[in-house]
């Protein structure tokens, strides 16, 4: 009997150490090597570098428009925006406009972030200010606890993935590029570990099992947002699902490629612009879209149309969405409500200045 015994426990020994093996190496591919991490930094500095300008011509487009300015402002305003000056250069000239205006200072040191972002590093140091409290966000779970007070759902995956991505970011004091691989690998062993665990309890293995899904689900330089910024990240999350939510109320359904796709893209823009930053939501937003290769991009989805026709219309609908909300816009001025309307009264299908969609 006690041979009997022996033999079948290492039966299942030898099982459980051969289902490891094939394990790690069906995910080998899912980890991610040092020169793999500079170059998710490298593409993404390059998104946000290209963003840009765009940025700034929003921003300047906005102030066009602004009632705020008189005539002869406008006047000073069209001098310098048609200089053919670097975008370092252009951007000292807004600061200086809006100083020699008597703009408030907070509105201009806002701004100054804004068109001042060019790589992840100086996104990660713009402000994420807690409305209720006035002062920057300390954790994930602040952000967290401020979303539910708002009435926006946190789901317990995103809540765990951040989480783990910012106490890693707090034990460690490397470059960005080696964080990757840290963040990557670990979120990877941890989600084995409790795989293969005896006696861990069945909520506890989901919930790693939802967070390892939830990661390897991102393109590589929303990863790589993430994890310079959880904070931003779970705020994000929410506000993805919050986008969801106002499009379902709204249509019925939450469709690809029609009018309720349009709109969703807007929404979660506006939002993301409004309770974050814009140079966030811009480079989140763009990075969502990223990663498909030029094949990739020539298949079809499921409405008939290929992946570069979606993005195309993806981008310029986030780009739409974004623009619905003005440098002073918070959520204290403009209300879910407000914002939906807003995005509402851009639902022209007009691919040069409205948000467009492909089909009905």
């Amino acid at each position: 009997m006690k041979k009997k015994i022996c033999i079948l426990l290492s039966m299942i020994l030898l099982l459980s150490s051969i289902g490891n093996v094939d394990y790690k190496v069906c995910h080998a591919g899912d980890r991610i090597n040092i020169s793999q991490a500079e170059e998710m930094v490298d593409n993404l500095n390059r998104i946000i570098e290209n963003n840009r300008e765009e940025l700034y011509e929003e921003f300047v487009g906005e102030m066009k428009e602004s009632d705020e300015l008189d005539y002869d402002n406008q006047e000073q305003l069209d001098k310098f925006v048609d200089k053919n000056n670097s975008i370092e250069e252009k951007v000292e000239d807004v600061v200086e406009f809006l100083e020699n205006n008597e703009e408030d200072e907070e509105v201009i040191e806002d701004i100054e972030q804004e068109l001042k972002v060019s790589n992840v590093e100086q996104l990660e140091n713009q402000h994420f200010i807690n409305p209720l409290t006035g002062k920057e966000f300390e954790s994930v779970e602040e952000v967290s606890e401020y979303l539910e007070v708002k009435g926006y759902e946190v789901d317990d995956e995103d809540l765990e993935l951040c989480e783990i991505i910012e106490e890693i970011k707090e034990d460690s004091d490397s470059e960005l590029p080696e964080l990757i691989v840290e963040v990557n690998n670990q979120i990877i062993e941890e989600y084995d570990e409790k795989k293969w665990e005896f006696g861990i309890n069945v909520s506890a293995s989901n919930a790693y099992k939802e967070a390892y899904s939830q990661w390897t689900s991102l393109t590589s330089d929303e990863k790589a947002l993430i994890i310079c910024e959880p904070k931003k990240a779970i705020a994000t999350k929410a506000l993805t699902k919050k986008a969801f939510e106002m499009t379902q109320k709204r249509f019925g359904y939450n469709g690809l490629g029609d009018k309720s796709d349009g709109f969703r893209h807007g929404v979660w823009n506006a939002l993301m612009t409004r309770d974050i930053t814009r140079a966030w939501a811009k480079a989140y937003a763009t990075a969502h879209e990223s990663g498909k290769t030029k094949k990739q991009l020539e298949k079809k989805a499921a409405d008939g149309y290929t992946e570069k026709r979606h993005r195309e219309m993806d981008l310029h609908n986030n780009s739409i969405g974004r623009d619905v909300i003005k440098w002073y816009d918070t959520s204290i001025n403009v209300s879910d409500s407000k914002l939906k309307k807003r995005i509402e009264n851009k639902l022209t299908n007009n691919k040069s200045t409205g948000i467009y969609w492909l089909h009905k």
